[in-house]
């Protein structure tokens, strides 16, 4: 009786031949056959032909656990190719962070460096390889994401002992220009929340100016995560879209999973809000799609796009005169206002949702007129003013 296995991973079936003799096919043996998936852009399998079953069962387990973790092959033979396929496959990741990594892999990294044997890859042969991409033309960025990516790949290479030490790790980064934020000041906070009274969306822009909560954050807030009594909004969900489908993920980060407080201006345009949503939900009956009971949604109660944000939001400061910055820019502005109003940096952390402080520091440790003048201020009572 054959034993088989999940679909995908292998079997253990029964082996047979036909007799020459009578014509029939009959029990020789038992056949192991091990799935590894796709590698180096190919199918790969491995049989193995025994005559016990129980032996055979515990080949094809140790074959599967192997490949699972990038053992399967000896060393030298191992390409980075077959590494970084191996590497995708046990992936524990956001799904678009996921499809991310996939993208860089299979259009740059394989291309670049996969027939390469895993053992041989140097420091150098990483550092040709980003100054060829950045040659073909890709932004400087894209370039240091790849490196981060082959980074992240090879760190996992060296725990499995497949490697000494992490090549990427070791090869010089490339040189990311650093881009100036654009943000609103205090002056031009006040006329975009004059700007905004009237807009469906103004809710949205106004936690994310007010709190520097993230777009996807805000678009995957359902009504659940707020309580407008205590004044609380619980960041707990991410709206993502991946494939031409909307899903909800977990937070960037673990730090990304916070609570924050809402002042009384937040909660009174939320209530504002609130009637609103009521109000289509009631006038378009069944037609009302909300399935996730999302605060910012479509016309029709669906997800709400970016691209519709977007939309909203370049209208709104075309109109109010003032200059177009990103949706996302809200979070820098935020970040700044916070830090020059003298709140102290690891509540700008804890608000933001940051990894750690110094993300915080590097991103906001900028001296703005703000903190100039408090500075100033500050000196003079040193100095007895």
């Amino acid at each position: 009786m054959s034993k088989r296995r999940t679909s995908g991973s292998g079997s253990v079936f029964e082996w047979k031949k036909r007799n020459p003799k009578t014509g029939e096919l009959e029990v020789v043996g038992w056949c192991a056959i091990a799935d590894l998936g796709v590698v180096g852009g190919k199918r790969s399998r491995k049989t193995k032909y025994g005559q016990s079953q129980k032996e055979l069962a515990k080949w094809l387990n140790e074959t599967l656990d192997k490949s699972e973790h990038g053992t399967l092959a000896k060393p030298g033979r191992l390409t980075v190719a077959d590494w970084l396929t191996t590497w995708l496959k046990g992936l524990d990741a956001r799904p678009r962070t996921i499809q991310h990594y996939e993208g860089n892999v299979r259009l740059h990294i394989i291309p670049g460096l996969g027939s390469k044997p895993l053992a041989k890859l140097t420091p150098a042969d990483v550092e040709k390889f980003l100054a060829e991409r950045r040659g073909a033309g890709l932004a400087p960025r894209t370039v240091h994401h790849l490196r981060a990516v082959l980074r992240n790949a090879l760190k996992k290479a060296v725990r499995n002992r497949l490697i000494p030490y992490n090549v990427a790790a070791e090869a010089d980064p490339p040189r990311v220009p650093r881009v100036e934020m654009k943000t609103f000041d205090r002056d031009q906070v006040r006329q975009l929340l004059e700007a905004l009274k009237g807009s469906h969306l103004e809710a949205l822009f106004v936690l994310a100016v007010g709190l520097g909560v993230r777009e996807g954050e805000l678009l995957g807030t359902r009504w659940m995560d707020i309580d407008m009594d205590l004044g609380v909004l619980q960041i707990t969900r991410e709206l993502q879209r991946l494939d031409g489908e909307f899903v909800l993920t977990e937070p960037k980060s673990q730090t990304s999973h916070r609570a924050l407080p809402l002042s009384d201006p937040a909660v009174k345009v939320l209530r504002a809000h609130r009637a609103w949503w009521a109000n289509e939900k009631l006038r378009l009956g069944s037609h009302w799609i909300d399935e996730w009971d999302l605060v910012f949604v479509g016309p029709q109660g669906e997800p709400l796009h970016a691209k519709a944000v977007w939309r909203e939001w370049r209208r709104i400061l075309k109109a109010s005169g003032l200059p177009v910055i990103r949706v996302h820019d809200l979070r820098h502005t935020a970040g700044t206002l916070l830090r020059e109003a003298g709140v102290d940096a690891k509540v700008v952390q804890e608000t933001l949702g940051h990894s750690s402080i110094s993300t915080t520091l590097d991103t906001y440790g900028h001296v703005t007129p703000g903190l100039r003048a408090q500075g100033a201020a500050a000196q003079a009572v040193i100095l007895g003013g």
